[in-house]
């Protein structure tokens, strides 16, 4: 059976199929960075905020302001990160990165991501006029984070930053600090958000759209999922695995905006050095 592709090989691909194959199948990865460290404790805390959510919300027992609901979620989702950061303390020493520096980063991130609970349990609450358990086994949309789907069918395994859950569909949202273009969203993000659509589906939920947060969200830029971008989504895994399959790496993309961020530069002009490393690791691809 094929591996799975790991949906951020799609960005990788988008900004270079060559760094995606050298990366993959030559083992040119680079070391893991600090920021690298900051993103794995944010998402262990999202995932704890998941599991605390039904406690927080079926602690609003009668009518209260917006304020004292976000403060309820803004508590609970303060521990689940310094439990993820107290989890990840040796790495963080090993780093030299200070635990309360990190707390104060990452709870920006967190922050904000508590802000779509908040608004969606008081709106909700609001509205139906229900507290307590009734309003957590009432609540919709309940929203969670970091879901990890997988799929044989289209080959592929992801984690989905977010996704707005109806009794039967659902709304994935992929989130970035890049700036949106002037219409719609970029191609990576594009096809990203049909995968994310796409395993969604095959969950048994009606999925009709997906959203991108830009700019950390203050931008949301919608996509609706078409025939056409289904296809599309599936055709450029099949071009990734090809890619990868290849007993050649794909030819350099010659852009000076690309190639002066990539951590590959030097050795890819190598082709001494790129030679080597083709030898090296002949009937050694692995998808």
């Amino acid at each position: 059976m094929e591996r799975l592709l790991p949906a951020h090989f799609l960005q990788t691909y988008h900004f270079c199929p060559r760094k995606l194959y050298l990366e993959e199948n030559y083992r040119m990865r680079p070391p893991r960075t600090k920021g690298d460290l900051k993103r794995a404790i944010l998402d262990e805390a999202l995932k704890y905020t998941n599991r605390a959510e039904p406690g927080v919300v079926k602690s609003i027992n009668a009518p209260t302001t917006e304020h004292r609901v976000a403060d309820k979620y803004y508590d609970s989702n303060r521990r689940s990160l310094q439990e993820a950061i107290i989890n990840n303390k040796e790495a963080l020493a090993k780093e030299g990165m200070s635990i309360i520096d990190t707390h104060k980063q990452l709870w920006y991130d967190l922050r904000h991501a508590t802000k779509a609970r908040v608004r969606s349990t008081y709106e909700f609450m609001a509205k139906n006029r229900v507290y307590g358990n009734e309003l957590w086994w009432q609540l919709i949309p309940k929203i969670t984070f970091n879901l990890k789907l997988s799929s044989e069918k289209y080959g592929v395994e992801m984690t989905i930053y977010r996704v707005d859950n109806y009794p039967h569909s659902a709304v994935p949202h992929l989130i970035t600090r890049q700036d949106p273009p002037e219409r719609g969203v970029w191609q990576n993000h594009r096809t990203e958000l049909a995968l994310a659509m796409l395993l969604l589906a095959e969950q048994g939920l009606i999925v009709q759209e997906g959203v991108v947060d830009y700019a950390n969200g203050t931008t949301e830029r919608r996509l609706e999922m078409t025939a056409d971008l289904h296809d599309h989504a599936q055709e450029l895994v099949r071009r990734i695995r090809e890619t990868l399959k290849s007993k050649d790496p794909p030819p350099r993309v010659d852009n000076p905006r690309k190639c002066d961020r990539c951590p590959h530069k030097e050795q890819c002009y190598d082709d001494q050095y790129m030679q080597a490393k083709k030898h090296e690791h002949t009937g050694q691809v692995t998808f």
